[in-house]
């Protein structure tokens, strides 16, 4: 069985299982998929392409490129929309369409992200539903805070008390609920493709 770093000890996925909140027995994060090195050859030749592309967030850190649809939202209102974005290689958008069948989902939309220095904690916005795929190329150290239970949202004082969980990642896709607080700080020749 794949073991894997949490906060400095190895716990193997049935532990993960007994971590959901509520007393639901429901794997907060899982690790779906471990990419291949001749993928990887392929992801990283089809990100170097892309790289000019990327683009500064405003406010973080990071570098960021939309994949089919960018999702923008003034700050003035609740009200977002969607804008065309890059259309992504179609080889590379085809990994990652199999990599999200993994998790029981066709992604519509997706970003790159590349951080320049440490990410904020933050939920992804309403534009997306709450399972998300993100693969990550490299090494990536990955923060969690599984406070809402599955892939569910609930309410403030319903979410069950912040049990931060930092997972050192490398060359792996996983699952998650996006709406549960997460970061991603990438490391040199590292990168985080969200669906």
């Amino acid at each position: 069985m794949e073991k894997w770093l949490i906060l400095g000890r190895a716990l193997r996925f049935e532990e993960l299982a007994l971590q959901g909140s509520n007393q639901l027995n429901c794997r907060m994060l899982e690790i779906i998929h471990t990419i291949a090195e001749q993928n990887l050859i392929c992801i990283r030749e089809s990100l170097s392409e892309l790289g000019h592309l990327m683009r500064p967030k405003p406010g973080i850190r990071i570098k960021r490129l939309w994949l089919n649809a960018e999702w923008y939202q003034s700050h003035r209102s609740e009200l977002g929309f969607f804008t065309p974005a890059v259309k992504p290689p179609d080889r590379l958008w085809q990994y990652c369409v199999n990599v999200c069948q993994k998790a029981g989902f066709n992604p519509d939309i997706g970003t790159i992200d590349r951080c320049l220095v440490g990410r904020n904690l933050n939920r992804t916005g309403r534009y997306a539903a709450s399972k998300a795929v993100s693969i990550q190329i490299g090494n990536v150290e990955w923060e969690y805070d599984p406070q809402n239970p599955g892939y569910y949202v609930i309410s403030e004082e319903g979410r069950s008390k912040s049990k931060l969980q930092t997972y050192q990642l490398q060359n792996c896709a996983i699952a998650f609920n996006c709406k549960n607080l997460h970061a991603a700080k990438v490391g040199a020749n590292s990168y985080s493709i969200n669906l």
